[in-house]
């Protein structure tokens, strides 16, 4: 057994208590593609900026409902390390704050 794979195990070993790889969570953008039939289209560029994800407008907060655009950024909280979509978990939604231009920096 490699050393990377002994890292694996150890990180994945829930029965000793230790933090499984894939639910730590890391607060991360997310950009809105398409808000289309109660569902929201966006990407995650901090886990896989080619696939977009998809979630019902009811997994956001009601505050943050009307607020929900195309383009719009988010910040969330998100297992960066799931190895697929279904795996994702995302948590604590917010608004994130617009850009500030270059000039004004």
């Amino acid at each position: 057994m490699g050393w990377s794979t002994y890292y694996y195990e150890y990180l994945n070993n829930s029965d000793r208590g230790f933090i499984l790889l894939d639910s730590k969570k890391w607060q991360t953008l997310v950009r809105i593609t398409k808000i289309e039939n109660e569902m929201v289209e966006m990407i995650i560029p901090g886990w896989d900026p080619h696939t977009l994800v998809l979630l019902p407008i009811s997994s956001f907060p009601e505050a943050l409902h009307k607020a929900l655009r195309v383009s719009q950024y988010l910040l969330v909280k998100a297992n960066l390390n799931a190895s697929t979509q279904e795996l994702l978990s995302l948590t604590d939604f917010g608004l994130a704050p617009e850009p500030v231009p270059e000039d004004e920096l």
